[in-house]
């Protein structure tokens, strides 16, 4: 009896590598999945360099985010002028996003989340849930003009370099738990090009985004 070959399973193919979701801020659709083709294509060339998008700032990523909106079409602006607070209570802030997709336009304050997803992590994205309140709490006290108002939070996955065999188990709990999570939209980019792109011991193999609207400015 002939023994059947086994079929070589990739990491792409073992879990989901991209993803987007927007069950309510369906206009966010296009400009998501921008975003998650540019990291993509950032990682394959900063990779060599030990480099990648989501080391960085809120702010990086921020723009990275802005580029997408520019590249699919639509317009942004950044860490701009804004009057924050109610009534008398009004002051001269910033906005950290604005974005005019063609069909809607969005304020956002943003939030960046380090997320140990290791096998002895106990937390979880219970801190991405926290740092998501947070930005929905100022996102309220944004003028809009009209816009859709937005909290969102960049989450980036960490785990051992020396678990790094169990790395299709720890992103898929990891992105089961994303999944549970009740938002506006969501995404993912996990590039098969920095699978192992690690620091300090510690792999970081990519970033997501959860987005939550509170309302109109």
């Amino acid at each position: 009896m002939r023994r059947k070959a086994k079929r070589r399973i990739t990491w792409c193919q073992r879990m989901s590598a991209r993803h987007v979701g927007t069950p309510k801020i369906r206009s966010l659709y296009s400009v998501l999945w921008t975003w998650t083709g540019l990291l993509r294509t950032t990682a394959r060339g900063w990779v060599a360099e030990d480099d990648c998008m989501w080391w960085y700032t809120e702010r990086a990523l921020v723009g990275t985010l802005a580029a997408a909106s520019w590249l699919n079409g639509g317009q942004a602006l950044e860490e701009y002028s804004n009057r924050k607070g109610r009534d008398a209570n009004k002051y001269e802030g910033r906005c950290d996003l604005y974005l005019d997709t063609g069909s809607s336009e969005f304020v956002a304050e943003a939030k960046l989340h380090w997320c140990n997803v290791g096998v002895n992590s106990r937390t979880g994205i219970n801190g991405a849930k926290k740092k998501l309140r947070a930005a929905c709490d100022e996102a309220r006290m944004l003028t809009g003009y009209g816009a859709r108002r937005l909290g969102m939070v960049f989450i980036v996955p960490q785990y051992p370099w020396s678990q790094r065999s169990q790395s299709f188990q720890l992103l898929s709990a990891w992105q089961t738990e994303l999944m549970k999570l009740r938002v506006g939209a969501l995404a993912w980019s996990l590039p098969v090009a920095a699978r192992d792109l690690r620091v300090r011991g510690y792999v970081y193999p990519g970033v997501a985004v959860i987005v939550r609207e509170v309302g109109r400015g």
